[in-house]
């Protein structure tokens, strides 16, 4: 095996070990072979998981993708099962590379302030659309200090 020929296929092999980790706000759980599983990576959005303070007037998503590139989507519901209502809080966003990457101050509609619900960081990689989603309990303020990407 040549070093070129070699060389791709642990590119390939690395870009198909993984997909992706949703690292802040916490997620409900993590397995590669669910994250396909729509709307929150094959783990049950009703579980009695801790919720992660979320700052309706912006607050960090940050992730971790193990793919050479994808589209993110953002989104959040007030729907605890996650089977409905959910609302785009950003325009979608490509990354080129693999490794972290955060979005700061994503923010909800001000009326959610109180109240409990899911946020969700969705992919469409190379190897089709993952999921992971976080409970959160949507505040009215932010945190001091503000967390940073």
């Amino acid at each position: 095996m040549t070093l070129r020929s070699l060389a791709a296929v642990l590119v390939l092999a690395a870009s198909a070990a993984g997909h992706f980790t949703l690292d802040y706000p916490k997620t409900l759980g993590f397995d590669e072979d669910k994250e396909p599983s729509g709307p929150c990576g094959g783990f049950d959005a009703k579980s009695d998981s801790p919720s992660t303070d979320f700052h309706v007037g912006g607050d960090n998503v940050a992730t971790n993708l193990l793919h050479p590139q994808g589209v993110w989507l953002y989104r959040a519901t007030l729907d605890t099962t996650g089977q409905s209502n959910w609302t785009a809080i950003h325009p979608q966003v490509q990354q080129s590379g693999l490794g972290k990457f955060c979005q700061p101050a994503l923010g909800v509609n001000a009326s959610w302030a109180g109240k409990k619900g899911l946020i969700s960081a969705v992919v469409n990689a190379p190897d089709g659309i993952l999921y992971q989603a976080s409970r959160a309990r949507d505040r009215p303020v932010p945190p001091a200090p503000r967390r940073r990407c």
